[in-house]
């Protein structure tokens, strides 16, 4: 007789499931492999004894000078094992201040080549007490353990970020390979400090932002005659809002007769109330074949509804982003100045007044950290005479400094700070009128702590009547972490008196230069960010409400900013509702 079988629920199986331990990073102890120092005399390096948590030797790092070049000072690491692409790394380690002002660092995982690729670039920051970090990556390609070359990777800790002393212990990075889900390992400031439901900037976030971005409203119905009507049905829809929600664009997907660019212009009028020209009023392709598709483009979007344009740019000042003639005369020595900046302005001149009507904004200057060329020619001071030229072709024009690395990589590019607001304070001395500073928000691996975030919006929001976020994407962390650092940085942007417009750049991976942080898959389907983006700008920020109005004939409550549709009955009225303003409306009801 066979013996009956016995099934066994798949679930005791599932418990059986053992995974594999973490692999240690370095193929040699920490204090044996991290003994590379670079920048001395600026910088000095010392292993000390502490009573740490957990560990009795430590680094002090003492920067005394600071360099040109974030990497100039740095502790670095070569013996490091192999990983593979999209193996799940976790950097562990403990970082106090020896002074009273907080200390700051950069924990790099750099390819060991051209184009020196970061799988990992956070920036940390703490106090005089000892805080532990635990920051997850993934390896961006796969390496083999070499100590040089395009195969290798290194690690480091760099310290140009202000004169300080800073020590650093408890050093720990495994390797948990490819399947493991970091939001599994309980890891401590998971996945970004400040992301936990009852961090402090929240309530603090709700609070302006009822306060700066709404206002009373008050509908009064009244019959034929001119009474007022209490009990009237009243339904008062948002259509718009005030606040610049943005995405940049492609002019050429925008006007496309295909699929994909029908679908384009869809998710455009459902996502989005204002745009910024990505490519085609850039220097070399508005003068070779640009200008023509924007001036149609344009016309589709004020068709639209699209009011509020975002120009980008009218000077890149880097010999890399000019026109080829331009280069040319940069090259030559001496340079000839007066051609030069008849040739500069001139082109201000033509794209200034071709786009005079079509674009609201526009970044007079883009990136002049790392693009100097001109300047270097003309002088400094030839950045405010620009602002002055665009401001006189136009006069309703908002003008902007454009730049990156202000807000992104932890909030701690001190070189790359100081460089905006110099420049800044240059065009502002001279009588540039600077409307504005539009910081970029291009995040790579471990997002920028929101409490640092609201540091610098308040800093660069200090001399300028206005502040941006003009380039903003998440990449390099898993989908669901970028949706919900996408949800907190807007809300916390949102919440900023002097911001006023946040912008995408772009929104479809068909057509976005780093794919995975689009909105939009290449197939067209939604990622948790797009979620994120709608749930906040279309429910949670949006007003729509249904009731009856008083015994006075009048319904009254806060609405955001922007344009509303009212309803009684057959009748209908529309109300724009703005700041500094009594917003009130009256419908009179039809016999």
């Amino acid at each position: 007789m066979a013996r009956p079988t016995r099934t066994i629920p798949l679930l005791l199986f599932s418990s059986l499931v053992v995974r594999a331990q973490p692999v240690d990073v370095l193929a040699a102890p920490a204090f044996s492999c991290f003994t590379r120092l670079e920048g001395a005399p600026r910088v000095s390096l010392a292993t000390i004894d502490v009573e740490g948590p957990g560990f009795t030797r430590a680094w002090r790092l003492t920067t005394r000078e600071l360099a040109p070049n974030a990497w100039d000072l740095r502790l670095r690491c070569f013996a490091t094992r192999p990983a593979r692409q999209g193996d799940l790394g976790v950097a562990t380690f403990w970082l106090r201040s020896t002074r009273d002002t907080n200390a700051a660092t950069q924990f790099v995982v750099e390819q060991g080549a051209p184009p020196y690729s970061k799988s990992l670039n956070a920036a940390v920051s703490t106090g005089r007490e000892w805080r532990r970090f635990q920051i997850p990556f993934r390896w961006d390609a796969t390496y083999d353990g070499s100590t040089s070359g395009p195969a290798s990777y290194n690690l480091s800790f760099w310290v140009n970020v202000q004169l300080q002393e800073l020590e650093i212990g408890g050093f720990e990075l495994l390797n948990h390979g490819p399947d493991v889900d970091p939001a599994s390992l309980g890891l401590e400031g998971y996945p970004y400090p400040g992301a936990g439901p009852d961090a402090a900037w929240r309530a603090a976030a709700a609070e302006r932002i009822e306060k700066i971005r709404k206002a009373p409203v008050e509908i009064t119905v009244r019959n034929s005659a001119g009474q007022p009507v209490p009990g009237a049905n009243l339904r008062v829809r948002m259509k718009r809002h005030a606040f610049g929600f943005a995405t940049a664009i492609d002019c050429g997907t925008l006007l496309g007769t295909g699929a994909d660019s029908q679908r384009y212009r869809d998710e455009l009028l459902r996502n989005f109330n204002k745009v910024a020209i990505e490519n085609d009023l850039k220097w070399p392709f508005f003068e070779t074949w640009a200008a023509g598709r924007f001036e149609a483009a344009s016309t589709w979007l004020r068709e639209n509804g699209f009011n509020d344009v975002h120009a980008h740019v009218m000077v890149w000042p880097g010999a890399r982003n000019l026109p080829a003639d331009v280069q040319t005369m940069l090259r030559a020595n001496p340079v000839d100045k007066d051609a030069l900046r008849l040739r500069v302005n001139g082109h201000i001149e033509r794209i200034g007044r071709l786009t005079s009507g079509r674009v609201t904004e526009w970044d007079v200057i883009n990136e002049p950290y790392d693009n100097k060329d001109l300047m270097a020619a003309l002088g400094d001071a030839e950045m405010a005479e620009w602002f002055k030229r665009a401001r006189r072709i136009d006069p309703s024009f908002r003008l902007f400094l454009n730049d990156y690395g202000n807000v992104e990589g932890g909030g701690f590019n001190m070189a790359h700070m100081n460089a905006t607001l110099r420049a800044l304070r240059i065009i502002q001395e001279n009588g540039g009128p600077v409307d504005g500073v539009g910081l970029q928000g291009h995040f790579s691996g471990q997002p920028t702590d929101l409490e640092r975030v609201w540091e610098l919006f308040e800093l660069f929001a200090r001399d300028v009547e206005t502040i941006q976020i003009t380039e903003f994407d998440v990449s390099n962390v898993d989908p669901d972490v970028r949706a919900r650092y996408t949800r907190d940085f807007l809300t916390l942007a949102f919440s900023h008196p002097k911001m006023n417009g946040f912008t995408l750049w772009g929104f479809w991976a068909g057509r976005h230069w780093r794919p995975e942080a689009a909105m939009f898959a290449r197939d067209w389907t939604p990622t948790p960010a797009l979620e994120a983006w709608r749930d906040l700008i279309y429910r949670e920020w949006w007003t729509d409400v249904e009731g009856a109005t008083g015994e006075d004939g009048v319904l009254r409550f806060r609405g955001f900013f922007g344009q509303y549709e009212a309803e009684s009955g057959a009748t209908k009225r529309t109300l724009t509702v703005e700041p500094g303003k009594e917003n009130r409306l009256e419908l009179v009801l039809e016999p």
